[in-house]
């Protein structure tokens, strides 16, 4: 996120930012993972089981985030 350190962001904004950065790197790696040929049932279940967590946790974690965000770009 070291692109938005030029612009006066909130410290609440750049937290979200910052995880929502680190889910979606996680989530992409779990799609690749996804992708590898010969996986079993076992790893296919837990890869889901994984992304299905991390569902989860962006549901929980952005609510609100709308709402940050809008008041960050009025203060622009």
């Amino acid at each position: 996120m070291s692109g938005l350190t030029h612009m006066v962001v909130s410290e609440t904004l750049m937290t979200m930012l910052t995880e929502l950065g680190t889910v979606c790197a996680h989530v992409q790696k779990l799609l690749s993972q996804l992708e590898v040929e010969g996986l079993s049932n076992e790893q296919a279940a837990g890869i889901l089981a994984e992304l299905g967590a991390e569902v989860a946790h962006l549901q929980a974690h952005t609510d609100g985030f709308q709402e940050v965000i809008n008041d960050e770009i009025e203060k622009l």
